[in-house]
């Protein structure tokens, strides 16, 4: 965790590595795709290699995933501010998705990231009555005042995946943080998105209030799109071609 295809060449420090079994790890499949491309599309990279991996990656989620892939369009520009634009600096582009089959999927990553960051963190596996409740804050939630500001406070230091002199960072950092029984994770995606994870051992422990989408564990075996339809080739069309 997180998927090797996040990085280039699939090269990626040995950590965060968690067993599986093989319903759930074939279930999250879109997952690691979805997460990876939109993880590594902002900013756009300068090397052609890597440019034509992300390439790569949203060629597999428009062949695999069009009820996802069909949610992403260009536009020329994000209604934002003057100031909120300086605020970008150039650096990267605003990631400005209002979609259920996103919000669906991202969800599900970040059931997928707090069960592994559970075990880490507490050693122990959630039980089957436990629940995952995920949250997730893109770049221009942030720059147009969507964003809890208070959350860095929760995690100060968020660190990335180490090996050597091999490292995440600008890319990949998370941080965990355990508060009695419940459990609380973040992962930072460079430049794109922030997903947020609660972890509760028991259904009478919940967030329900947070207004995130409640998981349990083997959630993941039911693959995509995760509970949402899937849409007819006109209604595909349809998606693709708005403007």
């Amino acid at each position: 965790m997180p998927p090797r295809i996040l990085f280039s060449g699939k090269q990626r420090p040995n950590d965060l590595i968690f067993p599986s079994c093989s319903d759930c790890n074939r279930g999250s499949a879109a997952i690691d795709t979805v997460v990876s491309w939109l993880g590594r599309s902002y900013p756009d990279s300068i090397d052609p290699k890597e440019r034509q991996e992300v390439k790569d990656l949203a060629h597999s989620m428009i062949t695999n995933y069009p009820e996802v892939a069909s949610a992403f369009r260009t536009v020329s520009d994000v209604d934002l501010s003057a100031e909120q634009r300086a605020s970008l600096k150039g650096m990267t582009t605003p990631v400005n998705v209002d979609d259920p089959y996103v919000h669906r999927l991202i969800e599900f990553f970040g059931a997928k990231y707090g069960l592994g960051m559970h075990w880490r963190l507490t050693g122990q596996i959630l039980p089957p009555e436990g629940r995952v409740y995920a949250q997730w804050f893109t770049n221009y939630m942030a720059i147009s005042g969507c964003f809890p500001s208070d959350l860095f406070n929760v995690f100060p230091n968020p660190l990335p995946l180490l090996q050597g002199k091999m490292h995440t960072s600008g890319r990949f950092e998370h941080a965990s943080v355990a508060d009695g029984l419940y459990t609380s994770h973040l992962a930072i995606f460079g430049q794109s998105f922030i997903v947020l994870s609660f972890v509760a051992p028991s259904p009478e422990l919940h967030f329900a209030e947070s207004g995130s989408l409640e998981c349990e564990p083997g959630c993941l075996k039911v693959g995509y799109p995760y509970g949402l339809p899937k849409l007819t080739p006109l209604e595909l069309d349809l998606r693709f071609a708005r403007d």
